[in-house]
């Protein structure tokens, strides 16, 4: 499929599921939905494109400073490492990747609001939380996955 009739496509797919989009956002974020700002479908295929190296990027250098990994059962321990983490993380506008994200543009945010939020955002092998700058060099993943017998667990990445 040519990128214009893929772009067209998810376009019409956009007018059935923004609402839906801006709804999610809204409760995720504890914002007004009027307050939700959507990037372009080009822009947040742009930004996703560098995400994904940016994390294996991060994770080949998770010893380095300024990288912040945790894998946890426990919500208490994830919310610590959030409270940390704000201290030493940047304010900077990112894209905030929801499932319909792909149709619907990704979700401009402060980081801020993101680590305010991060388990609001996510939930139990369904949503994950993915965003990031928009050159990458900033980034933060979450999922809450069950891995094993013994039940789920959080596994938590930052980099900046």
């Amino acid at each position: 499929m040519s990128r214009k009739l893929e772009l067209a496509v998810r376009r019409n797919r956009r007018t059935k599921l923004l609402g839906e989009c801006l709804q999610r956002a809204s409760q995720a974020l504890r914002l007004p939905p009027e307050q939700i700002e959507l990037a372009s479908l080009e822009q947040t295929d742009s930004v996703r494109s560098k995400y994904g190296p940016a994390r294996v990027r991060a994770e080949r250098e998770r010893n380095e400073p300024r990288r912040t990994f945790v894998k946890t059962p426990s919500r208490e321990v994830l919310e610590r490492t959030f409270g940390d983490l704000k201290a030493r993380f940047p304010v900077v506008p990112m894209y905030l990747f929801l499932n319909q994200s792909e149709y619907c543009g990704a979700v401009r945010v402060e980081s801020s609001v993101i680590l305010d939020h991060v388990l609001d955002i996510i939930s139990l092998d369904d949503q994950d939380l993915l965003t990031c700058t928009e050159d990458g060099s900033v980034g933060l993943f979450c999922a809450h996955v069950t891995e094993r017998a013994d039940g789920p667990v959080y596994r938590f990445q930052a980099w900046y």
